[in-house]
């Protein structure tokens, strides 16, 4: 391999390397603003906003009306989001992709719950790819 051809492929490989690092450390920041905004729009009902909001991947494994059914009966057993508590991020790359899963401890009105929240950081900005709630008060409510 000539040189300028060595220099050239470490220049690139440095600057792909730079862009993950970056939205690797941007990535969480971004994934704690974006389950705010879902507890924001889970507050108001804006259910559907949750949705179609997400990323493709999402909306392609969960029918549209099954999520407001899944968030409906979130909110008709346990209430409105009263506080959230962070328990632990994972930031990873995969693909020149950089993914986030955030675990919340969250209070509603009327019980309790752990989230799980999956995200994509595509152009800056944390896409839902993912959530899981897990709530004893929700079964048996």
């Amino acid at each position: 391999m000539r040189p300028t051809r060595f220099v050239l492929a470490s220049a690139v490989c440095v600057l792909v390397a730079g862009c993950s690092v970056r939205e690797m450390t941007a990535g969480r920041a971004e994934a704690e603003k974006a389950v705010s905004e879902f507890h924001e729009s889970f507050n108001a009902g804006r259910f559907g906003e949750i949705y179609d909001s997400a990323s493709d991947e999402f909306r392609a494994a969960l029918k549209r009306e099954r999520f407001l059914e899944l968030l409906g009966a979130i909110e008709r057993k346990l209430g409105k989001v009263t506080g959230t508590e962070n328990k632990g991020w994972r930031v990873n790359s995969r693909n020149l992709r950089t993914y986030v899963d955030v675990t919340q401890a969250s209070r509603f009105d009327t019980g309790e719950a752990v989230e799980t929240f999956g995200f994509v950081v595509r152009d800056g900005k944390a896409i839902l790819i993912g959530y899981n709630i897990q709530s004893l008060d929700l079964i048996v409510r």
